[in-house]
């Protein structure tokens, strides 16, 4: 894919106008004995066709689809000069064709299948028998049967698991991280809420039920009740102590309810942005059978993304849509949230006459 302002990446992209070319992935894995074949020296260009075949090969399987098209326009050369170097690399025992191309199949198969030979004395059915890769076609069927996305937590349920961790390390005279019972939590919450489930998490702790923070029944409207009744009764008591004098120039606040405020306000906003980084993490990996890796900058943007309107289920949505799209079309999936942000920052903006020749310009490219 092409070099662009909302995916920028220093490992990725060329200097500083030397090419307009995005590299795949984050490094390239050459067959070790490249480094001493003095024919490349005659034929560096041929060397230079072998790097982008593995940049798109496949870790586990060493398979890639990549058209001779598309190499070309990387090298700046014919589709028809790329496959001299195709045949030269087969003849030096490189690649290796698995399939030709057909274009009576469907979009995204007409192509050619290859491997890149990393190592000559094992043969593809051997590579392939070894491996847990499949074919592409089968990535997200059977990423759902196998490892099904969890579906997202709703912002009550986040602050339950907060409240209920903070329960627990407070009743418990041994020392428990708060951060990783209410990840635990959290990812019981995700699944089947019962005892065995929670016992298989390994803590050590009661189960939330045994423990008497949540009911067997109606678990989160119970516990939003409950809130909302201890809410109330805080007014309400509040009133009653305000005519007898008691806290004179003060204004008593609801016990419990401004405690909980406190424990949760700053925790309950980062795991919202945590929540939309691992959405798209899971998005990725059932599209790419990759991993997509964030720090503290895409929490930041994440957290832009919630406060632009963004809930779990609409991101999730968009970022489907998104790398579908840059599945489909042999490109890679945007690797910052900063494409998201901008995307719902432009979509209300009016198109200018500018705008609308790009459009009209990149339709018509062949």
């Amino acid at each position: 894919m092409k070099i662009s302002k909302l995916t920028p990446d220093p490992l990725r992209d060329p200097p500083k106008g030397k090419g307009e070319h995005q590299c795949p992935g984050p490094i390239i894995l050459l067959p070790p004995r490249a480094y001493g074949d003095v024919r490349f020296n005659q034929y560096p260009m041929t060397f230079r066709c072998l790097a982008i075949c593995c940049a798109h090969a496949k870790q586990n399987t060493s398979v890639f689809f990549i058209n001779q098209e598309s190499i070309g326009k990387v090298l700046g050369t014919t589709g028809d000069a790329v496959s001299k170097h195709f045949a030269k690399l087969q003849d030096y025992g490189y690649i290796q064709k698995l399939k030709n191309s057909n274009p009576k199949l469907p979009y995204g198969q007409k192509g050619a299948k290859w491997r890149v030979i990393y190592d000559e004395r094992v043969s593809i059915e051997d590579q392939l028998a070894g491996s847990t890769d499949i074919d592409d076609n089968q990535v997200v069927e059977t990423l759902n049967k196998i490892t099904p996305m969890p579906k997202p937590l709703s912002e009550k349920q986040i602050a339950m698991a907060n409240d209920i961790a903070h329960k627990y390390t407070k009743n418990t005279t041994e020392y428990y991280s708060p951060g990783k019972i209410t990840k635990e939590i959290e990812t019981w919450l995700q699944g089947e809420q019962t005892e065995e489930t929670w016992k298989a998490i390994g803590n050590g702790l009661k189960s939330p039920f045994e423990a008497g923070y949540l009911k067997r029944k109606g678990d989160i409207k119970s516990y939003n009740k409950t809130k909302q009744k201890q809410a109330l009764q805080g007014v309400l008591d509040n009133k009653k102590l305000e005519p007898q004098g008691v806290s004179i120039g003060k204004k008593q606040e609801p016990q419990g309810l401004l405690n909980y405020k406190v424990l949760n306000y700053s925790t309950s906003s980062r795991i919202l942005n945590k929540n939309l980084c691992d959405i798209y993490v899971n998005v990725v990996k059932s599209m790419y059978n990759t991993e997509w890796r964030y720090d503290e900058r895409q929490m930041q943007i994440a957290g832009q993304l919630v406060e632009a309107g963004y809930n779990s289920e609409a991101f999730k949505t968009e970022a489907m849509s998104v790398v579908e799209w840059t599945r489909k079309n042999n490109k890679q999936p945007p690797q910052s949230l900063q494409y998201f942000l901008t995307k719902h920052t432009n979509k209300d903006k009016p198109v200018t006459v500018d705008g609308i020749v790009k459009r009209l310009g990149a339709k018509m490219k062949l």
